[in-house]
């Protein structure tokens, strides 16, 4: 197996036994756009539901993360 194929495309590889899938291998960069796409499914439904709390600036958060402004 080629584990390139997984970590630089979008390809999924199922790992079976009898028949039965036992795990997935995905890409890091899949994961990633899955946890951001739940973060923001997460923080549509505190908003429409009027839950949120005060943020935190989005210049601070790049701070945070150690991102420069683009």
């Amino acid at each position: 197996m080629d584990g390139s194929r997984v970590a630089h495309g979008r390809e999924t590889i199922a790992l079976t036994d009898d028949g039965r899938v036992t795990a997935l291998l995905v890409s890091p960069q899949l994961v990633e756009d899955l946890e951001d796409s739940l973060a923001i499914a997460e923080y549509r439904r505190r908003k429409a539901e009027g839950t949120l709390e005060e943020g935190i600036p989005h210049e601070e958060v790049r701070r945070l993360l150690g991102r420069p402004r683009p």
